[in-house]
């Protein structure tokens, strides 16, 4: 695999994989947004997924900046 590819997949999984266990966990404390009950599942799919993309492209860029100062 390229090394491009390899550093965008790594960083991007990574940040994905932290964004989304926040979200997972800010839900399981009742932090969610207001009237995410257990019994909605999608809205709760769509929150982890929203946040963990956000959080994924936040790793890949902040990883893009410091590769770039070296």
């Amino acid at each position: 695999m390229p090394r491009l590819i390899q550093f965008v997949l790594t960083n991007f999984a990574a940040g994905f994989c932290l964004a989304a266990g926040a979200a997972s966990w800010a839900m399981a404390a009742g932090l969610g947004p207001a009237g995410m009950t257990g019994q909605n599942w999608l809205a709760a799919a769509l929150f982890v997924q929203a946040m963990g993309a956000s959080g994924g492209l936040g790793y890949l860029a902040t990883a893009v900046l410091l590769k770039g100062e070296r």
